[in-house]
């Protein structure tokens, strides 16, 4: 006997005014045996969906309105809604999420990916949000175990409240890991982000924890500091290993308590924020050098999280490049450049010491300046650990090294500049230098 088809008989209504994506999907949804009704102005759609009953929905993003979005608001959890959408932005993909959209699609995606969309939307006995909308509609990600290991752990820690360290080389992502934490965790508040090398000790406590009016020379007002602002969201603490000593037993605080003291003030106040902190450095190590409390870094270490380097998931490179190129050509309006075989597999040679942030940076510089993709690029062979340390063969540290003198070198000494091309802080870049001098000396 048959199969009967999931939409057989059934009513679906299609909201778009994309020509193709209503060709598409009509010729989907009636080869499988269902009955469509295709509606191209938004004025109809909601008088529509006011007023009928339809067993699936399927809604482009490019015609939703007010009326429309109040609808998604109200009933988007009672029945399968399919959303068509290139937005990557982590703030709209949590807003179709508390919608209850069940799936999130691309508009250009093909007759079989809809009805395999359907199909599995339709077998669910009560559509669920997805979450793999943040997953499956960002360039970042690739299929290599390690990043999808660490997606998975985001995805089971996200709901909670323990404080997350995200550990990482410089550009792996950790700010974007932090906004996917921030994102799936349904918090209503916002992320709040903080970089603790940027600002001197005094000026990082007051923005840190806020100050009271008087509290010091200019503080003619009084003035809520991040922690506060980030209540009933995360507060985002990058660069945790830079935070000074004097700090740290106020961070600690915030951490244990729950409560955090105004520069100047003798109340305590309550602090809702969920902690995510970051960090390039080797934390433990800094423990045992006495630069960094321990009691602070187990109170951040509750739940670790390595990123995992570009190296480490150089299979990932080729479609990361196909990605950003498309990424970038749409957001400057230029055309899709065609990649060869020989380009990918320079670029996916390359060590990028700066990872994935170098990478997208190097691809907008070549579309931008219109110069080969391949140009300009450090290409090494790859070795297998047993060989990576021989003759001829530079470790990580003297790459980075050679690195962060090819930029300071371009920058002609400028300290800040070339800490900008590295896409790190000045005060890091400061610091990795005054170890190498400490190491000669």
């Amino acid at each position: 006997m048959p199969t009967q088809s999931p939409l057989e008989g059934k009513r679906t209504l299609l909201l778009t005014d994309t020509e193709r994506l209503g060709r598409v999907t009509e010729q989907t949804i009636s080869g499988m045996g269902g009955l469509i009704e295709i509606v191209t102005r938004s004025s109809t759609a909601s008088s529509r969906l006011l007023n009928n009953r339809y067993d699936i929905i399927l809604l482009a993003e490019s015609i939703i309105d007010n009326l429309l979005n109040s609808w998604l608001q109200k009933n988007g959890r009672q029945q399968p809604v399919l959303l068509f959408s290139d937005s990557h932005e982590p703030e709209k993909l949590l807003e179709w999420i508390h919608c209850g959209i069940a799936d999130l699609l691309s508009p250009s995606l093909s007759s079989e990916q809809l009805h395999q969309a359907i199909v599995e939307v339709t077998s669910q006995e009560k559509p669920q949000p997805s979450r793999k909308i943040i997953r499956d509609n960002h360039p970042f990600y690739g299929d290599n175990p390690h990043i999808q290991a660490l997606l998975d752990q985001i995805d089971k820690i996200s709901l909670r409240s323990s404080p997350v360290l995200l550990e990482g080389e410089t550009g792996t992502g950790k700010s974007f890991f932090a906004r996917r934490i921030h994102t799936l965790s349904g918090r209503k508040g916002r992320l709040v982000s903080i970089n603790c090398a940027t600002l001197s000790p005094n000026l990082l406590e007051s923005e840190l924890f806020g100050h009271i009016r008087g509290a010091f020379t200019g503080a003619e007002t009084a003035r809520p500091g991040l922690a506060a602002s980030a209540e009933n969201g995360t507060l985002f603490l990058d660069e945790i290993g830079e935070l000074p000593a004097e700090l740290q037993p106020k961070l600690l605080q915030l951490l244990e308590d729950k409560m955090i003291r105004p520069v100047g003030s003798d109340i305590e106040q309550p602090i809702t924020a969920r902690i995510v902190a970051a960090t390039n450095c080797n934390l433990k190590k800094q423990v045992k050098e006495g630069k960094f409390r321990a009691d602070l870094y187990y109170r951040l270490n509750v739940i670790p999280l390595k990123i995992p380097s570009l190296r480490s998931r150089a299979d990932d490179i080729p479609g990361l490049v196909r990605n950003f190129i498309e990424e970038l050509c749409e957001e400057h309006t230029l055309s899709l450049p065609t990649i060869s075989k020989e380009t990918i597999t320079v670029l996916k040679n390359s060590p990028w010491l700066g990872n994935v942030r170098e990478l997208r940076n190097h691809l907008e510089r070549a579309l931008l300046l219109s110069f080969p993709f391949e140009q300009g690029i450090e290409a090494t062979e790859r070795k297998s650990p047993e060989t990576a340390t021989g003759s001829g063969w530079l470790r990580l540290e003297e790459h980075e090294k050679a690195h962060i003198l090819r930029a300071l070198d371009k920058s002609a000494g400028n300290k800040s500049q070339a800490a900008l091309l590295l896409g790190i802080s000045r005060r890091t870049l400061e610091r990795k230098l005054k170890r190498w001098e400490s190491e000669v000396a």
